[in-house]
């Protein structure tokens, strides 16, 4: 919603937008399901609603919606399609797209990432972890859009960009560049959801998962910050977040 206020000069307005809440594009052809999803979402985002892929392209280009949530399998044009075309446009591409859909099979992900989604949620869907997933991935995209710290400091850990370095009470923790990238990951995303998923393609740049590789570098990794005054906390089958205590 926006509102005019007056200006400096003349009638000119200024329009300020009063819901500072981030814009959600929801896209699915079914009435249903924009409903329950806009019920549960509201209190976190602004929501405006498109029933298939054509509508979504129209939508992303005239409202610029901070996220999109996008179904697969629509009448006119479906979700992939749209997706490759909202990353064709210089004023989207930057969008992230999460995919909604009931055919939840390893091709279906395959393509949609290979057209552009950034991530892929099956139907059916909880819907506390529909909510943390979406935050985070709206918290990571505004983080990727402010300036290149050097450091960042979270409870007594010290994490250095530049020596590519951990630190907890000033003193050094030795780890290897995965290590040091899963917990650089977790740090950027203190206090949010980083999916199992988001640490495969950021850290190993792969669309599948070595579980077994990954349990043993989080094992580890626990390990070298028993010194850490906070926790990694597991959310089973989903991924970790990084929590002060």
């Amino acid at each position: 919603m926006e509102v005019g206020s007056g200006s400096t000069s003349g009638n000119t307005k200024v329009i300020r937008r009063q819901n500072l809440k981030p814009k959600l594009l929801i896209v699915d052809d079914e009435p249903e399901i924009r409903e329950i999803v806009r019920e549960v979402l509201n209190e976190h985002f602004e929501i405006i609603e498109a029933a298939n892929g054509k509508e979504a392209i129209n939508q992303a280009q005239r409202s610029l919606p901070d996220l999109i949530l996008m179904d697969i399998m629509m009448p006119e044009m479906d979700g992939i399609a749209a997706t490759d075309s909202i990353r064709s446009l210089a004023s989207t591409r930057h969008i992230p797209i999460l995919m909604l859909t009931a055919a939840n099979t390893k091709d279906y992900r395959i393509r949609a990432f290979d057209f552009g989604a950034d991530h892929f949620i099956g139907k059916p869907f909880d819907f506390e972890e529909l909510t943390v997933r979406l935050l985070s991935v709206y918290k990571r995209s505004r983080q990727m859009n402010q300036p290149v710290k050097k450091e960042i400091f979270f409870v007594n850990l010290e994490l250095n960009f530049d020596a590519k370095e951990l630190k907890i009470d000033h003193v050094r923790i030795e780890m290897s560049p995965v290590e040091y990238d899963i917990v650089r990951l977790l740090v950027l995303n203190r206090e949010t959801l980083v999916t199992r998923a988001q640490i495969i393609e950021e850290v190993w740049k792969s669309k599948e998962a070595p579980d077994r590789v990954m349990d043993a570098h989080i094992v580890s990794i626990r390990k070298k910050l028993s010194g850490f005054k906070g926790t990694i906390k597991t959310v089973y089958g989903s991924g970790y977040i990084l929590r002060a205590e």
